[in-house]
């Protein structure tokens, strides 16, 4: 895969790491593993102006890279939690499997760090067992068993 990716200047970092590394990282839940805290590391392994974190559940519909002109207003990071898409919005059901935080161009950026930071900590204190069944309910038809089968529903008869 690696000889791929240095065709567009690209490569994959096997980067190894146990829960030991992350000690130092207080886990305000059980539910929360830490595995979480991937994100917070990657500066010891990569070594680039800007890279772009996706989560393993993550369902892309659009090409990723106008996310590279992004300006971070001198930020570390941003990150979003938001589906443009309307056949795609079933995925995040507010306060049912995550929190939607309201966002345009033009609003107050304190405003939306205090609404942000409202929802963190809502979710940190909520039943996050009962939030990740919400979303294997939302997401289960996408997963490879119901995947295969449909493929097979789709290519058998004109095979």
């Amino acid at each position: 895969m690696n000889s791929r990716l240095a065709a567009i200047d690209s490569e994959i970092l096997n980067c190894r790491m146990s829960a030991e590394s992350f000690k130092q990282f207080s886990l305000p839940s059980t539910y929360i593993h830490y595995v979480t805290f991937f994100r917070y590391v990657i500066p010891e392994f990569v070594q680039e102006n800007r890279v772009l974190y996706l989560d393993y559940d993550m369902i892309l519909t659009q090409d990723l890279l106008p996310l590279f002109e992004v300006d971070l207003n001198g930020f570390g990071n941003k990150s979003c939690c938001s589906c443009p898409s309307k056949r795609v919005k079933f995925f995040i059901e507010d306060a049912e499997n995550g929190y939607l935080v309201p966002y345009s161009e033009t609003m107050d950026e304190d405003l939306l760090v205090s609404q942000m930071a409202d929802k963190i900590l809502f979710a940190l204190e909520s039943d996050l067992e009962s939030m990740y069944q919400a979303s294997y309910d939302l997401i289960k038809h996408y997963l490879k068993p119901e995947m295969l089968e449909a493929w097979r529903k789709l290519l058998m008869p004109i095979r």
